[in-house]
């Protein structure tokens, strides 16, 4: 609960915090999923990639039917790019279109959102050539198929 309360209150760090101790003393909460995504997103917030990876690669593997996993997938795909990793960065990329799964009739998009456990805005809109990407109202990533 503090988590959340300093996430809405933009303190970013005490949410950090909170849901980091939540990882580390109750490793089975039925929080589990949030905060490990929020502990995730923090570190790559802060550009901490060695530490966001590892995290977001066990969001995805533990969580396959979560919400947030694409929004998790374009964040790894995003820290191959920048490790120079660009058969990885494909491949993520690949695994988000496939992840999906889904069906545009009679419809020229289909969107999705997410409220992370940051207060953070996620957004993917997914059209019959490309999925976008935006963060608080920003443009994140684009992939092309």
């Amino acid at each position: 609960y503090s988590a959340k309360k300093s996430a809405r209150k933009k303190d970013l760090v005490s949410a950090f915090m909170s849901y980091q101790s939540l990882l580390t003393n109750f490793p089975d909460s039925k929080y589990t999923q949030e905060a490990l995504f929020a502990v995730a997103e923090y570190y790559f917030l802060m550009g901490d990639y060695s530490d966001a990876r590892p995290l977001f690669v066990r969001f995805v593997s533990e969580f396959p039917d979560a919400k947030a996993k694409p929004f998790a997938l374009v964040a790894l795909a995003k820290i191959a790019e920048k490790h120079s990793q660009e058969s990885l960065a494909e491949y993520l990329k690949k695994e988000i279109i496939t992840s999906q799964q889904l069906v545009l009739l009679f419809r020229d998009f289909k969107e999705f959102q997410y409220l992370s456990p940051l207060n953070r805005r996620y957004k993917a809109v997914h059209f019959i050539d490309k999925v976008e990407f935006y963060i608080d109202g920003e443009p994140f990533a684009q992939i092309a198929y």
